[in-house]
């Protein structure tokens, strides 16, 4: 077997592959990886395929797919085939690839991941009480109805 890189009878030939990939021992054929085509591998899938050579079709809808796995590439809020399936109440961002941190009850906008958070609760991630509500809620004996000041 030649060495990485060679190929040929005597292994004193060079592959001209380019992106990583590797070529027959003993043609010097690239052997592209999935994502990539061309003689050398020069070239990525065109938009709408992807994988081995390119010769998969993207089932994405509208939206891109990833060259290599055929993943769609969803917008904010959105995941799954077609970017059809909204996040669940945990996750959000592109492919719904992130994780909410909204604590305390706090509710988590699906395409930023911003915290809403409930009566009593501030902060980024809804962990900070709101003393002021607290103590305006203690005086009034209600803890259900938000108090405002002027």
């Amino acid at each position: 077997a030649c060495p990485e890189g060679f190929y040929g009878r005597y292994c004193t030939k060079q592959c001209k592959c380019q992106s990583d990939a590797s070529c027959d021992p003993n043609t010097g054929q690239c052997l592209c990886h999935p994502g990539f085509h061309g003689e050398h591998c020069q070239l990525s899938c065109d938009e709408g395929k992807y994988g081995q050579n390119c010769n998969e079709t993207c089932e994405c809808g509208s939206y891109p797919c990833q060259p290599d796995t055929g993943q769609c590439l969803c917008p904010a809020g959105y995941s799954g085939k077609d970017c059809l399936k909204a996040c669940d109440s945990i996750h959000y961002g592109p492919n719904c690839s992130e994780l909410c941190q909204c604590h305390n009850g706090g509710t988590c906008d699906p395409r930023s991941g911003h915290c809403t958070c409930p009566l009593g609760w501030l902060g980024p991630t809804c962990q900070q009480q709101d003393v002021s509500f607290m103590l305006a809620s203690k005086h009034e004996g209600r803890a259900d109805i938000p108090v405002e000041y002027s």
